[in-house]
């Protein structure tokens, strides 16, 4: 196949077994994909708004910290042009978006007690997963996930309607 030549997408039907993995991988690659959305806001909010000599330095903040720096410099940019009301929709959106890392990093950063992959069934619709990096963690709930993942989405939504109306040109 040439370097030019597109390699086509293949298209399928997805069927979830009993074991319910497949509802699992999903709300899992939901949520890392809409939070990378989030990740991806904060950087480009700093690129834009951020003055060359603290670029640098605000890129490398942990997530919360960088969402801060990032609402800090939008709102300011929005007052200044006299945009209050959409100042005041970024500030709580991000303010709702940093709000989302604990749980985020709950689920994903965490090693599980069973192998989604290699799973026994789960047959009782309630089963849940034992998150195990650190002693005493909750089961996480299929249904508090895939909650979690519809929560992303619709933050992802509301950034995409705030990035619509918003000018970040001077």
């Amino acid at each position: 196949m040439s370097q030019n030549s597109e390699i086509p997408i293949r298209k399928y039907v997805k069927l979830s077994e009993n074991d319910l993995s497949g509802y699992w991988f999903d709300a899992y690659g939901w949520i890392a994909c809409y939070f990378a959305q989030l990740e991806g806001l904060s950087y480009a909010l700093i690129d834009a708004l951020g003055d060359n000599n603290g670029k640098i330095r605000l890129k490398k903040l942990p997530f919360q910290e960088r969402t801060e720096q990032a609402k800090v410099l939008v709102c300011a940019h929005l007052r200044l042009k006299g945009e209050q009301a959409l100042a005041e929709e970024w500030d709580k959106f991000l303010t709702e978006a940093k709000a989302t890392a604990p749980l985020r990093n709950k689920m994903l950063h965490n090693p599980m007690s069973i192998n989604l992959a290699l799973s026994g069934p789960l047959h009782d619709p309630d089963a849940g997963i034992v998150l195990v990096h650190e002693p005493g963690q909750p089961i996480l709930k299929l249904g508090a996930v895939q909650t979690f993942a519809q929560t992303l989405h619709a933050l992802n939504r509301r950034m995409q309607d705030l990035l619509t109306r918003t000018q970040f040109t001077q």
